[in-house]
């Protein structure tokens, strides 16, 4: 009798493995521009963090609160 064994590799989605990019490497020139950027910066970083905690619950560390270690 043979027994065949099949490693099937589960891989999390492309999308959740891309670099997350900054929407401005400058600095802002004045304040208004900055408040311009506010916006654009928080979605750029909630996107990061969604796809953070996509990858977690991918791998079964949904359960950790973030920067407790618990």
């Amino acid at each position: 009798m043979v027994t065949e064994y099949r490693e099937v590799v589960v891989k999390p989605p492309a999308s959740d493995l891309t670099l997350c990019l900054q929407p401005s490497d400058l600095p802002p020139a004045t304040y208004g521009e900055a408040v311009e950027r506010d916006p654009l910066w928080f979605a750029s970083w909630k996107e990061c963090a969604n796809k953070i905690q996509r990858l977690r619950t991918f791998y079964g560390f949904s359960n950790v609160n973030p920067n407790t270690g618990e």
